[in-house]
């Protein structure tokens, strides 16, 4: 007698009147029929296995739609959903970027844990404040400069070695760049928006941060944790016109060995 370890499905039962769907960690492999579904908002089927976008052709209304921890391996069939402000296919299989260019209205996007090498298809997306692309095969920042309201960016966890690109983000906030390849702080001049930067977990040498409006030492605490940081560059910053401006930087960052074009005397 054969053991038969196929999963069951469990039964879903979809309310067509309902502005909200949820149907999470029930198994599915396919979306269910949403023909009748025209009133939904917002469409979640977290911790699935299904395996392709569809049934959405009439859900025109939905402002979210959140696909995260399926099997997913291609952005397809939501085009026409072109009132969406949030989608989040993380923790899928998708390899490439596409299909978005229509979707003008997101301001949230998350590709978090997909296997996308390349930074594509997101030129359109102006209106975009928060994009979620870490823990990906990303090895160059780049095709982001159209994003110009863009104000949270995450790329923890890929395989970039230069920080770039980044200069026409001039609203943007938050820089996580975690767990990469990185081992320069630079190309940053523009960012004066930025507020919260997370570099650990690469290999840091040199902090280029020269002029620039630092007005205070204690933005060095925010870098502290970089043990392996040898060399900063800070001239021509607010905090350059200070008397005791190398002795200070010292004083936050003891294992510093340059400042500047200078060597730090032992």
């Amino acid at each position: 007698m054969t053991e038969d370890n196929t999963e069951e499905v469990e039964e879903v039962v979809i309310d067509t009147d309902a502005t909200v769907i949820e149907v999470i960690h029930k198994k599915l492999t396919d979306v269910p029929d949403l023909t009748k579904c025209v009133n939904v908002e917002r469409l979640v089927f977290r911790r699935n296995k299904i395996t392709e976008i569809r049934n959405l052709e009439n859900c025109v209304n939905a402002e979210e739609l959140d696909f995260n921890d399926n099997q997913i391996h291609t952005i397809e069939n939501i085009g026409h959903l072109t009132k969406l402000i949030e989608l989040d296919l993380s923790y899928n299989i998708i390899s490439r970027i596409g299909t978005l260019e229509k979707l003008t209205a997101l301001t949230h996007l998350y590709f978090a844990q997909n296997s996308i090498s390349k930074i594509e298809g997101l030129s359109t997306l102006v209106n975009l404040k928060y994009l979620e692309l870490g823990a990906n095969k990303i090895r160059e920042i780049e095709n982001l400069e159209k994003l110009v309201n863009l104000e949270k960016l995450f790329l923890g966890k890929n395989k970039i070695t230069v920080i770039q690109g980044v200069e026409k983000l001039v609203q943007l906030r938050c820089l996580d760049i975690q767990a990469n390849r990185i081992t320069r702080i630079e190309n940053l001049e523009q960012n004066t928006a930025l507020e919260e930067l997370y570099l650990s977990h690469n290999g840091l040498t040199e902090l280029w941060m020269n002029n620039n409006s630092i007005k205070s030492f204690e933005e060095l605490k925010k870098v502290e944790m970089l043990k392996e940081l040898e060399t900063v560059y800070l001239e021509q910053n607010p905090i350059y016109e200070d008397n005791m401006y190398r002795k200070k930087i010292q004083l936050y960052l003891p294992h510093i060995k340059q400042i500047d074009a200078t060597f730090v005397r032992l």
